[in-house]
């Protein structure tokens, strides 16, 4: 095998997406040329310094089995999962998950690589991912943009956006917005807002929504709007940082206002069972006013949507 022909394989290999164990130096998601130069040198020296002072969080990374056959098989799974492995492990693990995902994937006590298949590699990337963005971690930043940039599949994509909601500073709500308006990413994206708990990621939903006609779009949205207004996230915000009281209103008020609109003009039966699920999440202490107010400018149709809303939002009211 010529040089040509081994210097195409490797390019092939580096723009799948989810790296090839033949490549070495490769995360599990992506190698470290994603990073930009200075973002890449960080990471590096991050996790060498972790690695002389917490060897062991980098060995209970690659002890995870529940993404490689060995270990779904064994626990009669029929597909790769290790999201829950991967967030028992919680804080310690946010430099060597950072490492797995863009420098170099795990090895086992072997020595050999863990994960046989791009399934594999996408079930802990995603997993990985997921786990970081819990944590919140402001060092997983540039990891979570390139990851999104970069990412080669839907679960790949939402994962990374989610986290980006989650991480939620003023780069990630640029990030999502942009992708949320239009692209192939779009749907990822406006997921990934429903993870931001700030009022201007409620506002980008809401406009969203209005100028929304598509089904799909709508539905994804309604999703949206219900967990980044959720009562009961809002509440644990609250409960750490009480001056978030009237953010957490206003957020409320912005999706339950943009929900009941929505409701005027969605007709196709799944959106309109997602935006009335999404009422219900906020929890709205004046509910009740809104859906009359929005009610009173309906057609027929309109106001029978906004009642089966209305009682079901009352229903299950009562069994909070």
């Amino acid at each position: 095998m010529n040089a040509n022909t081994i210097a195409g394989l490797v390019a092939v290999s580096l723009a799948s997406g989810l790296a090839s164990p033949a490549v070495a130096a490769q995360g599990v998601w992506m190698g470290s040329q994603a990073l930009n130069p200075a973002a890449r040198a960080a990471l590096s020296q991050a996790v060498a310094q972790e690695k002389t002072r917490n060897p062991q969080a980098f060995e209970a990374v690659a002890q995870v089995t529940g993404c490689t056959l060995a270990g779904y098989s064994q626990m009669r799974q029929n597909a790769p999962s290790c999201g829950r492995q991967l967030r028992a492990l919680q804080g310690q693990v946010v430099l060597p998950l950072l490492s797995a995902l863009a420098l170099a994937e795990p090895r086992g006590a072997d020595g050999h690589l863990p994960y046989a298949t791009a399934t594999e590699r996408e079930a802990f990337a995603a997993a990985a991912i997921e786990a970081v963005g819990i944590l919140r971690d402001v060092r997983a930043r540039d990891v979570l943009h390139a990851a999104f940039a970069t990412a080669p599949s839907a679960l790949l994509a939402r994962s990374a956006a989610d986290a980006l909601g989650r991480l939620g500073g003023d780069a990630e709500l640029a990030t999502l917005e942009g992708n949320a308006r239009s692209g192939a990413k779009q749907l990822a994206a406006i997921g990934g807002l429903g993870e931001c708990k700030r009022v201007d990621a409620a506002k980008v939903l809401s406009s969203l929504l209005a100028a929304s006609k598509d089904p799909v779009l709508t539905t994804a949205i309604a999703n949206a709007a219900g967990r980044v207004a959720s009562a009961w996230a809002w509440q644990a915000i609250v409960r750490s940082v009480p001056s978030k009281a009237a953010e957490s209103l206003d957020v409320r008020t912005l999706m339950a206002r943009a929900v009941a609109e929505a409701l005027l003009v969605t007709t196709e039966a799944g959106a309109v069972e997602e935006l009335t699920q999404a009422l219900q999440m906020t929890e709205h202490p004046q509910m009740a006013a809104i859906l009359a107010e929005v009610r009173a400018r309906g057609d027929k149709a309109a106001m029978a949507r906004v009642d089966t809303a209305a009682s079901r939002y009352v229903a299950y009211s009562k069994q909070r």
